[in-house]
């Protein structure tokens, strides 16, 4: 309705003034000259003293039923072009009577609404919609270049500066992306659903990077940072009953700044060697250790072998020791003889025998030998 309300000033403008024209062409008269040279009026009061007043000029007859005729018109068309809307498949329309929420439509395509009475706001609830801290965007319009084009922006440092936990600064870019998820409370829960966003987000943001130190923001996994900023800012959101869903939060860049970059990159790159040497060490590890498990575990076989065949020897000792034993008990003086036989059946096959007969210390030397052979063993006599 609004765009016709010029329409109708310009309508009874035109009408004013064509009845102006009228009226001055009767009397023959420049169109102005009715307004420029107006006859003055002399009258008296009732003190007998001049009064002098200008005449009116003849205006002549207003086409009171023209105007009233094309208002109608006019108004009757607005209604009929106000009465109905089109909503999109990713929109939902808000209708409000009198400034109040009366209903919630999602029905895509044309639908109607009281003319006059009733206004329509539309929410896009599939548009991904994106906030940038940090940094703008800029739209190229000579080359129809993407507005988020990374040739294309300029940073904005009252937003981009943040303080860490060990009270060093840090240079962040932030981008959330988030949809519209509730038309009615994002639309009447706050005066300004994207500005009440913005700020409760860049609050979050700038919380999460309060609470880790420099190193840490430099060198930690940003999907680790990321991940808290977006739990944080949807829960703040949900607080707030803003009716939004927060799709992701990217960190663009996280610098140090100007002044100490040079240091910075220094630090990375040792935490680069360090990282390196960690991995060669591992790898190391990786290599000798399970050799030197299967050793051990060969070591444990063999020792296991080992104990299971001394350990079955020494019960077999044991055993035979017991047997010789009971038959000891029971025929002393042949078991002793047995016993010595047996001993020196093991003895003499590797030993040179002499054979001394009675007193005489003359030896008998048997396959040869000779008394100094050290293996030479010597008879004991029968006194002996």
């Amino acid at each position: 309705m609004s765009s016709f309300i010029p329409i109708i000033i310009l309508m009874i403008v035109i009408s004013v003034v064509s009845s102006i024209f009228k009226g001055a062409a009767n009397g023959k008269e420049n169109p102005f000259s009715a307004f420029m040279n107006r006859e003055k009026v002399k009258e008296y009061d009732e003190q007998g003293n001049p009064v002098f007043k200008n005449k009116r000029p003849n205006l002549g007859k207003f086409p009171k039923k023209t105007v009233i005729f094309v208002i109608i018109i006019l108004l009757a068309v607005s209604a009929v072009s106000g009465s109905f809307y089109t909503l999109d498949q990713s929109e939902q329309a808000l209708i409000f009577r009198f400034g109040a929420h009366q209903a919630t439509v999602s029905t895509s395509g044309l639908n109607f609404k009281i003319p006059f009475i009733e206004t329509v706001e539309f929410v896009n609830t599939e548009e991904v919609r994106r906030i940038e801290y940090g940094f703008r965007s800029e739209f190229n319009s000579s080359t129809n270049i993407s507005e988020f084009s990374n040739q294309y922006y300029s940073d904005v440092m009252s937003e981009k500066v943040m303080l860490t936990s060990d009270e060093n600064l840090v240079e962040v870019e932030v981008i959330v992306q988030y949809k519209v998820i509730d038309p009615e409370a994002y639309l009447l829960n706050v005066n300004d659903p994207r500005g009440t966003l913005e700020l409760a987000a860049y609050s979050r943001i700038r919380r999460v990077v309060a609470n880790h130190n420099l190193d840490n923001i430099l060198t930690l996994n940003k999907a680790v940072m990321q991940q808290e900023m977006l739990e944080d800012i949807q829960l703040i959101a949900n607080k707030y009953g803003l009716g939004v869903l927060i799709i992701a939060v990217q960190l663009q860049d996280v610098d140090p700044p100007a002044a100490v970059s040079d240091a910075f990159t220094d630090v990375a790159s040792a935490r680069e060697d360090k990282e390196k040497y960690i991995n060669e060490a591992n790898q190391y590890f990786n290599k000798v250790i399970p050799e030197a498990r299967a050793q051990k575990e060969m070591l444990l076989n063999e020792a296991e072998a080992y104990k299971t065949v001394r350990v079955n020897q020494a019960e077999g000792d044991v055993s035979r020791f017991v047997q010789i034993l009971e038959r000891y008990q029971e025929a002393t003086a042949i078991t002793r003889t047995r016993m010595y036989l047996e001993a020196m059946g093991e003895i003499l096959p590797d030993m040179d025998v002499y054979i001394v007969d009675g007193d005489n210390i003359t030896m008998l030397p048997v396959k040869g030998a000779t008394i100094s052979d050290p293996n030479a063993v010597v008879g004991a006599t029968a006194n002996q």
